[in-house]
């Protein structure tokens, strides 16, 4: 009966790491881009939730243009935007299991208008 305890409590964490293997070999194999221009008054930028980058420059332009490359690998990252009170807040929300081996992110280009860069 010992020996069977033994092979399960072995059994389980090595069937799960060669899943977790499987899955994060190679990273994201699919990807999407968005880009859109806020209407509203920006005077802040807040990456509030996500595993990615946020890439901020300044530009000649006259709004703030946000540009989200999504990656992942099962399952598609949720990308969001809001503005509040003058804040832009991007937030990107993958399931917590994916985020260990990066396997869902969002990265943004942000470009706001010359001397707002923060």
């Amino acid at each position: 009966m010992a020996n069977t305890r033994i092979g399960i409590a072995t059994a389980v964490p090595l069937t799960a790491l060669g899943v977790w293997g499987f899955l994060a070999h190679g990273g994201p194999d699919q990807s999407s881009t968005r880009t859109y221009v806020v209407q509203e008054n920006v005077a802040d930028v807040r990456m509030v939730r996500g595993d990615g980058d946020m890439r901020l420059v300044e530009s000649a332009r006259t709004g703030v243009k946000v540009t989200e490359r999504l990656s992942w690998r099962l399952i598609k990252p949720v990308a969001k935007h809001s503005v509040e009170d003058g804040v832009l807040s991007l937030c990107a929300d993958c399931p917590w299991w994916t985020r260990l081996g990066g396997l869902c992110q969002v990265d943004y280009d942000v470009e706001v208008p010359r001397g707002r860069g923060t």
